[in-house]
C-alpha cells in the first residue's frame, strides 16, 4: 500500500474519488459512548492515516457537496457550496452586535426555482436518539431557513431585492450517514419552508447511495 495520504488533502480526494465511483472500503464501528470512528479505510490504494478520525464529519460533507456539484450542474442549479449569513438580530450595541457569531451553512443548493440549505451529520443512532431526532441538530437548521428568510424580508422591507428569489421560502434538510438499517426519508412542512430529515446508508452499493442522494 502507499504511504498515508496527507490529512489536509484527504477530504477533497476522498469525495472526488467516491464520486467518481471508485470502490471506498471504509470499516465504520460505533464505540459504547456511540462517537463513531474510523478504524481503517483503504481507498484505491492510499492508507487513511489517524488524524483521519477527527476528519469523519468533513468526509461526508464534502462527499455530498461534490456528489450534487457533479450530479446536478447542467440542471440549472448553480450553487452547490456554504452560504454565510449574519443572525437577523436587530441592537444599537455596536459591541454586542459584534458578539454575534456569522452563520455558515454546510450545504446551499440554489435553482432558480429552489434553494436548499442541507446540514451534514454522522451519527451511528442515524439522527434518532431515544425515540426522537437530534434536537441540537434539529435547532441549527431551523434556524438557517428562519434568519434566512428574515434577511429576506428585510431586503424586501427596504426595498431592495434579496440574493436568491427563494430565500424566503427555502428548504431546509438534514442528512445522516448511516451504516445499519436505520433507513429513513422524512418530510415536513413549517410554511413557507418544506424541511426534511434523512439517512443515506453508506453500506449500500454505489447505485443505491446515488438513489437515495437524488
Amino acid at each position: 500500500l502507499a504511504a498515508p495520504l496527507a490529512v489536509d488533502a484527504l477530504v477533497d480526494v476522498v469525495a472526488d474519488l467516491v464520486v467518481g465511483h471508485v470502490v471506498v472500503a471504509i470499516q465504520i464501528h460505533v464505540c459504547e459512548d456511540r462517537r463513531e470512528f474510523l478504524e481503517l479505510g483503504v481507498l484505491a490504494g492510499f492508507v487513511f492515516p489517524r488524524e483521519a478520525l477527527e476528519r469523519l464529519f468533513d468526509l461526508f460533507e464534502s462527499f455530498v457537496r461534490n456528489f450534487y456539484a457533479k450530479r446536478l450542474a447542467g440542471q440549472g442549479w448553480t450553487y452547490f457550496g456554504r452560504r454565510y449569513f449574519d443572525w437577523q438580530w436587530g441592537t444599537d450595541d455596536a459591541a454586542a452586535k459584534e458578539l454575534l457569531p456569522r452563520m455558515e451553512t454546510d450545504i446551499t443548493l440554489e435553482h432558480p426555482d429552489r434553494k436548499i440549505i442541507m446540514d451534514t451529520k454522522f451519527y451511528g443512532s442515524g439522527g434518532i436518539s431515544r425515540g426522537k431526532y437530534h434536537s441540537n441538530n434539529m435547532y441549527q437548521l431551523h434556524s438557517y431557513v428562519t434568519q434566512c428568510a428574515m434577511k429576506a424580508n428585510a431586503a424586501l422591507a427596504s426595498g431592495d431585492v434579496p440574493s436568491h428569489p427563494h430565500d424566503i421560502d427555502c428548504e431546509g434538510m438534514l442528512l445522516y450517514a448511516t451504516v445499519d438499517d436505520n433507513d429513513f426519508h422524512h418530510k415536513f412542512t413549517m410554511p413557507p419552508h418544506h424541511m426534511s430529515v434523512a439517512t443515506v446508508n453508506l453500506a449500500c452499493d454505489w447505485q443505491e447511495i446515488e438513489a437515495r442522494l437524488m
